[in-house]
């Protein structure tokens, strides 16, 4: 495992913005193919895994994170718009346990 390099306050405050923009989509009632969600599932990724590590078991475990939750082709959009909505809370979920994560190692 590769040591952690990032500076742990930028590395959680960075975090807390994602959280925050993250749970502005569902306020924002923002819909689930917007280019807003695709550029927000690159920031989370690139930033899970500079805070904790391209080999870190928190970016394997949460690299492949999805916002539509048992997502399928044929679902209608308002199915897609559903599931995307609950996904933003389980991305919310997981953007918390991380920031939680990196806060105990500073302790």
């Amino acid at each position: 495992m590769q040591p952690d390099t990032s500076k742990t306050p930028d590395a959680i405050q960075k975090m807390r913005n994602l959280l925050s923009q993250t749970q502005l989509l569902l306020k924002n009632q923002v819909a689930f193919d917007d280019q807003q969600v695709k550029n927000m599932q690159y920031q989370i990724n690139q930033t899970i895994r500079e805070t904790f590590g391209p080999d870190s078991v928190e970016f394997n475990a949460n690299k492949h994170h999805n916002w539509l939750c048992n997502y399928r082709m044929k679902d209608d959009d308002s199915v897609k718009q559903k599931k995307f909505s609950e996904g933003i809370l389980k991305m919310s979920a997981m953007l918390e346990e991380l920031i939680a994560i990196k806060n105990n190692k500073v302790e």
